[in-house]
């Protein structure tokens, strides 16, 4: 899959997505090819904007997205360090293509999850903190044709930025599942949602994901950032400026009980 991998690289830097109808390279035929590819694909971007994988971000885990990109369960794509920001963050429009905005719950692993059958009790016990995500979610291919599942995996899993809000101490007392969760963008509700939006709901995909890892060998670690999976339709930034808002987009993600996460896009 390195010819993929070359296109998608050069697609970023490039700022042209790549149009899979045009370019005549092959694409993973499985779903195990093409999380090998994911991982090449990460080598070659951190080699570039530097720093470390920190964790996972989670896709596909309502069942209309599922439908609609055609998976037949959940994916994962990677979190890097050198995409990752504190709230509030501002950051720029035209570094990214599709710009799918999505309000997630982030969670901090503060134990290694090494059993395969940990239960839902035992999982939270291994959890440090929780917090509120706003996750750009990007694709490096053009959206003409909706690239299939295997393509997804490969590009990341539309992995673009994750903006990290500030974690809540009393999260034990939230029903996450039932959180009401709005986006406004310069001022005015855009998407909204809850947790119940998350198959299973957040904590339900993470014990999902952390079951899953561990039974492959590769299980999630201490001071991993898991976010969960969207609580909102994705909703996709305007490509130019706002008029109203003098080339500047404000995005603030209120997730009820968890608190506020913020964007600015210029």
């Amino acid at each position: 899959m390195t010819a993929l991998v070359d296109e998608l690289v050069g697609a970023w830097r490039s700022g042209v997505p790549l149009d899979l109808a045009e370019k005549s390279v092959a694409t993973p035929q499985t779903l195990d090819e093409a999380y090998v590819a994911q991982v090449e694909h990460l080598a070659r971007r951190i080699a570039i904007s530097g720093g470390a994988q920190t964790g996972y971000k989670l896709g596909a885990t309502s069942t209309a997205t599922m439908k609609a990109l055609g998976f037949a369960e959940p994916f994962h794509g990677p979190i890097l360090s050198a995409w990752t920001h504190a709230s509030p963050a501002t950051l720029r429009r035209g570094d990214f293509f599709v710009c799918a905005i999505e309000l997630e719950v982030g969670f901090r692993i503060g134990a290694d999850i090494l059993d395969p059958q940990i239960d839902a009790a035992a999982l939270r016990d291994s959890i440090a903190q929780v917090f509120p995500t706003l996750e750009v979610a990007d694709s490096r291919f053009r959206q003409k044709q909706r690239p299939g599942p295997e393509a997804i995996v490969a590009d990341l899993g539309n992995a673009g930025a994750l903006v990290i809000g500030a974690p809540v101490a009393n999260w034990r007392a939230l029903d996450l599942e039932a959180m009401a969760v709005t986006l406004m963008a310069d001022g005015e509700a855009v998407a909204s949602g809850s947790g119940a939006l998350v198959v299973d709901g957040p904590l339900g995909q993470l014990l999902r994901f952390a079951r899953s890892r561990a039974a492959m060998g590769a299980p999630l670690k201490a001071g991993d950032i898991v976010s969960s999976g969207s609580c909102i339709p994705p909703w996709p930034a305007p490509v130019g400026p706002a008029p109203a808002g003098a080339g500047r987009l404000t995005l603030l993600g209120h997730l009820q009980g968890l608190g506020e996460v913020s964007l600015t896009l210029t």
